[in-house]
């Protein structure tokens, strides 16, 4: 799945979790989520996806990026007409972080 999880991202340039569902075996039951409380980037992968995607940004072969675009955060996946279905982090989140669970949309590249 890491090749075929990297190869993907190198082609795209610039790929949205939505676009890494198509990869077999991605989709499951568990979200990857930042380290900050309540916040996820997405839902519904499998445990390898995760730690495939979490052993690639460890070893900074990947990267992730706010989904910024003329659409708003998030406009990739809007475009790619799948988005997840909870509220999206907003511009200055609280101190003490959220009370309830928040998307914050990335785009996912091997670019610095």
């Amino acid at each position: 799945m890491r090749n075929t999880i990297l190869n993907k991202i190198k082609e795209m340039k610039y790929t949205t979790f939505a676009e890494l569902t198509s990869i077999p075996g991605f989709i499951g039951e568990y979200s990857m989520v930042n380290e900050e409380p309540n916040v996820m980037y997405w839902d519904n992968m499998s445990t390898e996806a995760i730690k495939v995607l979490n052993k690639l940004l460890q070893d900074k072969e990947i990267y992730m990026i706010p989904d910024v675009t003329p659409l708003g955060l998030g406009g990739s996946y809007i475009a790619d007409g799948v988005t997840l279905t909870i509220q999206i982090v907003g511009a200055n989140p609280p101190k003490r972080g959220y009370k309830t669970t928040r998307w914050l949309p990335v785009l996912i590249t091997t670019e610095k």
